[in-house]
């Protein structure tokens, strides 16, 4: 603390600060200043660090401050104010600067850090009488939320204002604030011209949306006030265009549900009526309004359900409006629909909706709407977008067979077409899977299913290619018998065939099919006879990956299934290959392959060590071991020399001395808990051989504690060299040096 707080060099940068007239080159020191001065300031060194002095300065000469360092100024005292000592010792410092500054507060970047300072101030009892004390300061910064400009200004004013709203035993300023902001709400909810100021109505909206869960603030208001927001919101329905839909709904849930009992069935007859009106004037708005609103007001599900009711009884009626119905206008409705919560409509209805629209998509269904939908991708991506999220919910068990069976066929035929794009295919595959996953394998088309994933294997786009295994993957993780595991095996085959594919993606993705066949024994036994290879060919292959694909993808996927084999592989030769294979990953160029085999370790080697030095599992012979004879099996200390073995010694040195950071932390750390062990071994008088005592040698001489300091960067660790690298900044003002943070 001393060493950062006590010393000149801060000094000499509060000094230089005050004197410099332009930015720094780098905008993020000032930032980093503000971190540590907040982690070392303490009231004892207030004075003595020169920050008090430093305030006091700005406070005096305050035209002459560059505004960068006018806005630290400013941060910097909403750091301090949440010190609760030196706050109580030093406020009038703070205020002192706060009372000069207020003239400028129309400069965005001086507002935005004054209302930030407040914001911290205000939850103190002694910066809170300043605001009191000062009775223009709400109008202020319900002036800057409503005419800030930037959106930097008014969401720190309403930030300000939430707080101010939110403190305990203020009903006064409290009241005082909510009447000013139902006052603007009103009034925008009674201007009919085009011409509003949006920003200030988002920015209000928001706000009364995080006041409807405030207690604080809700028991200082009379009910009455929650009313009067649910009507302003009402009839800005009329005027706001579709996008505010969402808020404004959302809103009057909130508040709906605060209001008395004997006030709601008078506030629905209002929103029923509302909404009807509003059906005649701008469909697709009200029909927005009903799908949020329908779950505080269920008498507006027959608005909410009008796209069932034109796609199914190709009712336009509601379409004779002010509104002319279009792609865009039919499209929206649909969706929005489908983005109802299945407590709120018929989960049932929704599904027949999405069938009826993929057939039309798919030209299976004659309507007189028909050409807004015909071979409209986009919707039909949305749509299955939603179908799979519908199909896992649990009130689609009701659903019967011959239903999922409807929609399996539909999503066959979607993703069949050569032109098929990749969220199509995506999104309708994921579908398929939840089917496949719900019937028996038996009764549905699985052999076309096949053939298209076999097609889209072979496709010129790379994409395809990596998606169809993304799928084979997905499917073969789903299969739960023989007779299923023989409808994959052929696809499996074929996907291993693409481990040479041109393209990287498609090659990881291989690997990352394989490692799902090595968790199924059974399946993994079927690939391999298929093949006519054995577990070692195989390791051989990945392990070839691993040392020579020049793309990183192939190689960290290689090191996942590797490791997926080392577990359930019992064949030591296997094993020690294995191994082997992970000690010269180590050297790989890619730090991600590097960490991906220390975590390969610490799984299997490091964490059984673990538990065996705890006594938390018994039997604690490893994998490996278990062909050797009994008699040696019982030897702890050879359990010992068999875990650690030269490669996972080699591998935590070579990420001990390695250049990235992560990956030295990672060894740092895992070296760390293995000399833990070995320390509990030493103490038991275990038996050791000489090769592994050299290992033992090497990691106890490493200095751990002083190579790495966890979670921290350069300036935490040296605070000083921070300020001297703001001192080297004197005289750099090319703009060329400047450095952006951004």
């Amino acid at each position: 603390m001393d060493s950062f707080i006590g010393t000149s060099k801060l000094k000499d940068v509060l000094k230089y600060l005050l004197e410099i007239d332009h930015h720094l080159p780098d905008d993020t020191l000032l930032n980093r200043l503000l971190d540590l001065i907040h982690l070392y300031v303490a009231v004892e060194n207030f004075e003595s660090s020169g920050l008090k002095w430093f305030l006091e300065k700005i406070s005096i000469n305050l035209s002459k401050i560059e505004p960068s360092v006018l806005t630290f100024s400013l941060s910097l005292c909403g750091k301090l104010c949440e010190k609760e000592d030196i706050i109580e010792e030093y406020l009038n410092v703070i205020i002192n600067l706060l009372d000069q500054i207020k003239p400028m507060i129309k400069d965005s970047s001086i507002a935005t850090a004054c209302f930030t300072c407040l914001t911290s101030m205000v939850q103190n009892k002694h910066g809170l009488q300043y605001i009191i004390q000062n009775e223009d300061y709400p109008n202020i910064v319900l002036d800057r939320m409503k005419n800030g400009g930037s959106m930097f200004v008014k969401n720190a004013a309403s930030t300000l204002v939430f707080t101010l709203l939110n403190i305990p035993d203020q009903t006064e300023i409290v009241v005082k604030l909510s009447k000013s902001l139902l006052t603007d709400l009103d009034a925008l909810s009674q201007n009919t011209s085009k011409s509003k100021n949006m920003d200030y109505i988002s920015c209000m909206l928001s706000l009364f949306y995080k006041l409807g869960d405030s207690d604080n603030w809700r028991l200082k208001i009379d009910t009455d006030y929650f009313s009067q927001v649910i009507y302003s919101c009402l009839k800005l329905y009329q005027t706001l265009p579709t996008l505010y839909i969402q808020i404004l709904s959302d809103v009057i849930v909130k508040f709906f549900k605060v209001i008395d009992g004997k006030d709601r069935e008078e506030f629905i007859n209002k929103v029923e009526n509302d909404i009807k009106l509003l059906v005649r004037v701008d469909v697709v708005k009200s029909h927005h309004a009903a799908c949020y609103l329908i779950q505080i007001c269920p008498r507006l599900e027959h608005v909410a359900s009008i796209p069932s009711d034109i796609m199914f009884n190709q009712n336009n009626d509601y379409l004779n409006t002010k509104s002319v119905i279009s792609k865009t206008v039919l499209s929206s409705v649909i969706v929005q629909y489908l983005s109802c919560d299945s407590n709120t409509v018929n989960i049932n209805e929704q599904i027949e909706l999405m069938i009826k629209c993929i057939k039309i998509i798919q030209d299976k269904d004659d309507h007189q709407y028909k050409h807004y939908l015909l071979s409209n991708k986009s919707l039909l991506s949305k749509i299955l977008h939603y179908l799979h999220y519908k199909l896992k919910l649990d009130t689609c068990k009701d659903l019967k067979d011959e239903k999922f069976y409807e929609i399996y066929c539909l999503l066959l035929d979607a993703i069949s077409a050569i032109s098929t794009d990749i969220t199509t295919l995506k999104s309708g595959t994921s579908c398929m899977l939840i089917i496949l996953s719900k019937l028996n394998w038996k009764e549905l088309d699985l052999a076309q299913f096949i053939r298209i994933l076999e097609m889209k294997l072979c496709d010129t786009g790379w994409e395809i290619r990596d998606t169809a295994l993304e799928i084979i993957n997905q499917l073969v993780s789903i299969v739960k018998d023989d007779d299923e595991y023989k409808v994959v095996l052929p696809l499996c085959c074929i996907g291993w065939s693409s481990r040479t594919d041109s393209n990287s993606y498609v090659r990881a993705s291989v690997l990352t099919l394989i490692s799902t066949i090595v968790k199924q024994q059974s399946l993994l036994y079927q690939f391999l006879t298929s093949l006519n290879i054995k577990i070692e060919n195989l390791i051989f292959e990945l392990t070839s990956i691993l040392k020579e694909d020049s793309e990183a993808f192939p190689r960290r996927a290689a090191v996942k299934t590797l490791d997926n084999i080392y577990q359930i592989c019992n064949s030591p030769d296997c094993q020690v290959d294995i191994c082997s294979a992970m000690q010269h990953a180590m050297e790989d160029f890619d730090w991600e392959v590097k960490i991906l085999v220390l975590k390969f370790w610490e799984r299997n080697i490091l964490k059984p060590l673990e538990e065996v030095s705890n006594n938390c599992v018994e039997n604690n012979i490893p994998s490996y071991a278990s062909g050797f004879p009994e008699s040696l099996q019982k030897k702890e200390h050879l359990s010992i020399s068999l875990l650690v073995s030269k490669e996972f010694c080699k591998s935590i040195l070579l990420g001990y001395n390695d250049y990235e950071q992560s990956v030295k932390e990672k060894a740092c750390d895992m070296i760390d808990r293995f000399l833990k062990i070995w320390m509990n071994k030493k103490n038991g008088k275990n038996e050791c051989s000489q090769d592994l005592m050299k290992w033992i040698d090497k990691l106890q001489c490493l200095n751990i504690e002083t190579c790495i300091d966890y979670n921290s960067d350069e300036y935490s660790k040296n605070p000083v060299s921070l300020l001297e690298d703001i001192l080297a900044t004197a005289g750099e003002q090319d703009e060329d040096n400047f450095v952006d943070c951004y």
